[in-house]
Formats: structure tokens, sequence, C-alpha cells
């Protein structure tokens, strides 16, 4: 049985060109799965209506 984490992290394998884009990334949720698909070498786009909530939440984070 392969956990989920194993899982996620074959379906975001960094070779295969993809982007993810999270919407909502200045939130909880949001920046969970922001940082989450990152730390498996996604390519992702992080967005959020309040720009001052994003850019706080990953100022410490140079892969998003």
């Amino acid at each position: 049985l392969i956990s989920e984490t194993r899982t996620a992290e074959l379906a975001f394998d960094k070779s295969n060109n993809k982007i993810i884009i999270v919407t909502g990334a200045g939130g909880a949720i949001g920046s969970a799965a922001t940082r989450q698909f990152t730390s498996f070498g996604a390519n992702v786009v992080a967005v959020d209506i309040d720009d001052t909530s994003i850019t706080d939440t990953f100022a410490d984070n140079d892969s998003v």
C-alpha cells in the first residue's frame, strides 16, 4: 500500500512539466497546499486576492 504522501510525490514529479495554480494561497489551507506541492518539487503559482497575506505567508519560502 502506497501512502497518500508518496502518491502525491509521484503525481507531482518535477519532470512532468506541469504547473499547479493554488488560489487562496494566503489562507491556512491554500498555504499548506502550496508548501506541500513545493516540497515535492512541483512548479506552483500561488495567488490570493489579499496580496499582503500571501507576501507575509511565503516571505521565508524561495520556492513560491
